[in-house]
């Protein structure tokens, strides 16, 4: 099956009733934008879901890179904003409701996102929702101008959408000796009294 949108799915999951939900981007000649599709089984376009099947956020430029869905139906997008073409990409989390609509009761106007308090971008590469609802992504930071300062990072979202660093980059690769320019690719949990975060990093030079 094909979707006429430029660019690609970078995601896909499966909700409970067999349909299938695909994130993204697309480009236009304004930039890059967060796309989502979500299919049928038989593999149509599900057109109870936003605009025929296909939800394009024009508001905010920027492009998904990892999807989870919540147990109530919702959907769950992480990637980079470009909020401001002259300053480096953010960290982002978008959450949609079940028709394809931003969930304004998360972040703001449905989007989260933070520069994990780094001079240069940051981007989610992973998601994952907590037993007790929390988002959690992940993925890459670069901590200074320095193309060596790129380093893995990690994010928990709480009530509201609002992003606060779950663990700080540059600690987590001195204590377990990860090398530099290091991404955090999808976030699992283990279950132990309480979640943990245990992730799976790759070397990576890609730059978003």
């Amino acid at each position: 099956m094909t979707t006429d949108l430029t660019s690609g799915a970078e995601a896909i999951a499966i909700s409970r009733n067999g349909k299938l939900v695909v994130a993204g981007e697309t480009d236009d000649q304004k930039g890059r934008h967060f796309a989502v599709c979500r299919y049928n089984p038989d593999g149509s376009l599900d057109t109870s879901f936003g605009a025929a099947g296909k939800v394009v956020n024009n508001t905010t430029p920027g492009g998904a890179n990892a999807l989870a869905l919540q147990s109530d139906g919702k959907i769950v997008i992480a990637g980079q904003a470009i909020p401001d073409p002259a300053k480096p990409g953010r960290l982002a989390v978008l959450r949609y409701n079940g028709d394809g609509s931003l969930d304004t009761s998360f972040g703001t106007g449905g989007i989260a996102s933070t520069d994990l308090f780094a001079t240069g971008f940051s981007t989610a590469r992973g998601v994952a929702i907590q037993s007790d609802g929390k988002i959690v992504a992940a993925g890459s930071v670069q901590l200074s101008a320095s193309i060596d300062s790129i380093d893995f990072a990690l994010a928990r979202l709480i009530r509201m959408g609002r992003s606060i660093p779950l663990l700080m980059a540059e600690r987590c690769r001195l204590m377990i000796r990860w090398p530099r320019s290091t991404a955090i690719r999808s976030p699992w949990f283990i279950r132990s009294g309480r979640s943990l975060p245990i992730s799976l990093a790759t070397r990576t030079t890609r730059r978003r």
